[in-house]
């Protein structure tokens, strides 16, 4: 039987299941079933208008938050409609009617059997859907950080659709591997299987799950220049199977913190697809970023922008051993590259000497401070926990800086240098022996550069340094620059 064969009731049934995904496609393959749909056009514009995007307040206030579950309740299609998700947004913007919605007195019934209904809490281990609805609907919990993570895990669980999703920074101690958490919470392992069970699921079948369809993760967080987000928290999301983007404010990876783990991928045997990765104000070490980019084959853009955090966190950076990981993994297809230094207060460990490793790359964007250290080759450890040189090398001084054009690779076409902001007197001398012959090697040895520039993001520099920069630089065909 051809759907053409439905009597009309019937027909209008099958189009509506057809929303959102199937709906215009439907509408469009012949003219009865056009006309038998076309009066729930305007009811599929107004859900795409309406839904398409989704922002919660950071406070999850708790009517408006309730008032979108009883819709949902009541009509399971509409966050299929939802594209993008901000789950942290400065602003609550709701479907409208949300405020003056009004409750009856089976409303809070019909959202506790949709909890309860949830394919995911019932087949994630060690979950009792009837218990979380309780503890979600009626706050039958002992603290806000039980009901917070309860109400977000329930909240991933209903975007199949979603192709941008910004994140709560707030959210890492819960979602993060319980093996690794850092806080003792009851909670913890019923939460990550929720996850798991999100991760699994996408992955078998990512058409029609929750998350299959993620293409951009976003965790913006604070701005305080101390604040942290654990990279392990993202262990789940991180291989879904259509993820190709993450930008993550205040990443926090490294061997120095609390508990001293570091970061491990979680998952041995499966790679993420990633292939453009932007930290911003990040606080990592060679280990961890080794860890990940050792499982991101795809990846073709990365972006890193160091900071040290609190009174301990890499105050010292090892940039030299972080951007010799960054190329021993994906140095064989990475395109762009920018590592830069952002809130930075302590010593270089050991700087960078040679990019070669980096055959493919085009665009380069980087920092003088990352030549500022000794070569790893040599032994020497700049910073608290000094290291003399080896046998055979000096001590590293501001001479020891090496040129430029020999170290990078012949495929750039781009190149941006960061001059270092609020940093060395001797910012200057370091810029002159970086672009030493730069203009006799450049045609031998970069042949495809084709952009040249030097950024200063300097507060308030000081003229005579800006002019020397400039006499060192433009000569060598660079375009000087500063904010």
């Amino acid at each position: 039987m051809s759907l053409l064969d439905l009597p009309p009731e019937l027909l209008r049934l099958v189009i509506e299941e057809s929303m959102p995904e199937g709906f215009q496609s439907l509408l469009l393959s012949c003219r009865p079933i056009y006309e038998c749909g076309k009066p729930l056009i305007a009811l599929h514009h107004t859900r795409k208008q309406s839904w398409r995007h989704l922002r919660f307040n950071r406070k999850l206030n708790y009517m408006p938050t309730f008032s979108w579950l009883l819709k949902v309740a009541d009509e399971p299609v509409l966050p299929r409609y939802i594209q993008e998700a901000d789950l942290d947004s400065g602003q609550t913007h709701y479907p409208q009617q949300f405020d003056t919605l009004q409750w009856d007195d089976g409303a809070m019934d019909r959202i506790k059997e949709f909890i309860e209904d949830s394919p995911y809490l019932r087949k994630a281990e060690g979950v009792d859907p009837k218990t979380w609805a309780v503890d979600i609907l009626f706050k039958n919990v002992d603290s806000f950080e039980r009901y917070w993570a309860l109400m977000m895990a329930l909240f991933l669980t209903l975007l199949p659709n979603v192709k941008t999703l910004f994140l709560p920074a707030n959210l890492d101690y819960f979602i993060e591997p319980p093996e690794t958490g850092t806080q003792d919470l009851d909670f913890h392992e019923e939460v990550w299987n929720v996850m798991e069970t999100i991760r699994q699921t996408a992955q078998e079948n990512p058409e029609d799950s929750s998350l299959g369809k993620l293409t951009d993760l976003n965790v913006l967080g604070s701005s305080m220049p101390d604040a942290e987000f654990n990279l392990r928290a993202l262990s789940s999301f991180l291989i879904m199977p259509n993820l190709t983007t993450l930008f993550l404010h205040n990443c926090v990876a490294t061997i120095d913190e609390p508990i001293g783990l570091g970061y491990r991928w979680h998952y041995p045997d499966i790679n993420s697809g990633l292939r453009h990765i932007n930290f911003n104000h990040a606080c990592m070490d060679s280990d961890s970023v080794s860890q990940l980019l050792s499982h991101t084959p795809r990846l073709v853009s990365f972006a890193y922008s160091h900071a040290s955090k609190s009174e301990y966190l890499q105050l010292d950076w090892d940039a030299g051993a972080f951007i010799a990981a960054v190329g021993k993994y994906v140095g064989s297809h990475l395109e762009v590259l920018n590592i830069t230094l952002e809130g930075h207060r302590g010593e270089i460990i050991t700087g960078v000497t040679s990019m070669k490793e980096f055959t493919k790359l085009s665009s380069l964007t980087i920092e003088t401070r990352v030549f500022c250290g000794p070569p790893i080759e040599s032994g020497e450890r700049k910073g608290s926990e000094y290291t003399h040189p080896t046998e055979g090398f000096i001590p590293w001084t501001i001479e020891s800086v090496p040129r430029l054009v020999p170290m990078l690779p012949s495929s750039l076409e781009y190149l941006d240098v960061i001059t270092s902001p609020e940093r060395d007197r001797d910012e200057p001398e370091i810029v002159k022996r970086l672009f030493m012959d730069f203009t006799v090697d450049r045609p031998r040895l970069l042949p495809n550069l084709s952009g040249l520039y030097v950024t200063n993001y300097r507060d308030n520099p000081v003229a005579e340094d800006l002019n020397l920069i400039r006499a060192y630089v433009e000569p060598a065909g660079a375009v000087y620059q500063f904010y």
